[in-house]
């Protein structure tokens, strides 16, 4: 069953949920989010694992920090499981969204 918006735990205001694939975009982000800091009222939040850290309790991360979000932004470039899996959660929790798709280059015939 659906977590309704309604049933999400408190929102913390302006903060932006920005799932990207780690190894490849995060640093992107991460440059340009000071940038937007200074120019919006805004928190961004961008979520890794730790060295530690299991995967069970970095989806309980990711999760917790999705539902107390006011807006969310997936940079799918290239495809990836975990933005994939938190897309998917912030559609359950009926979170506002937006999906980015990069543009793909490929290598040989189409």
């Amino acid at each position: 069953m659906p977590i309704s918006r309604s049933a999400r735990r408190d929102v913390i205001p302006n903060q932006v949920f920005i799932g990207c694939p780690w190894k490849t975009v995060r640093s992107k982000y991460q440059e340009a989010v000071p940038s937007l800091k200074n120019r919006f009222p805004l928190s961004f939040v961008i979520v890794g694992r730790d060295q530690d850290q299991d995967a069970e309790d970095l989806l309980s991360v990711i999760k917790g920090k999705l539902q107390t979000s006011t807006y969310a932004i997936f940079d799918a470039t290239g495809g990836n499981a975990n933005v994939s899996l938190e897309y998917g959660y912030s559609e359950a929790i009926e979170l506002p969204r937006t999906l980015y798709l990069g543009p793909v280059f490929r290598v040989g015939p189409v």
